[in-house]
C-alpha cells in the first residue's frame, strides 16, 4: 500500500478547506466523529470484527480535524492544550502508577 507523504497530505487539506470551507468541514467533523463513536461501539460488541472499521472511521477523523486545524491556523493553541492536557495526565499517571516488582 502507497503511503502518503506530509506535503501531500498537507496540500490535500488545505485544498479541501478552501474547497468546502469553516462551516462544511466543521459539519463534516461532527458525522466523522459520530461515525468513529458507531465504530467503537462495533468494535466492543464484537470486537476484532470491526478493527477495521474503526481505523477507517479514525482516519477519517484526523483528516477533518488537520483541514480544520490548518485552516483556521490552530496550531499554536492546539499545542498549548495539548502540552496542558498532557502534563495533567502524567501528573494523574505519577500519582497512580506502581512500579512492578
Amino acid at each position: 500500500m502507497e503511503t502518503y507523504d506530509e506535503e501531500k497530505f498537507t496540500n490535500v487539506c488545505k485544498k479541501a478547506w478552501e474547497t468546502f470551507g469553516n462551516y462544511n468541514q466543521m459539519r463534516q467533523l461532527q458525522e466523522e466523529c459520530a461515525e468513529l463513536i458507531v465504530a467503537i461501539n462495533h468494535h466492543f460488541r464484537d470486537r476484532d470484527k470491526h478493527l477495521e472499521e474503526t481505523t477507517e472511521e479514525m482516519a477519517d477523523v484526523l483528516i477533518t480535524l488537520t483541514q480544520i486545524i490548518g485552516g483556521l491556523d490552530l496550531y499554536e493553541q492546539l499545542d498549548q492544550q495539548m502540552n496542558k492536557k498532557l502534563q495533567r495526565l502524567e501528573s494523574k499517571l505519577n500519582d497512580i502508577w506502581q512500579p512492578t516488582k
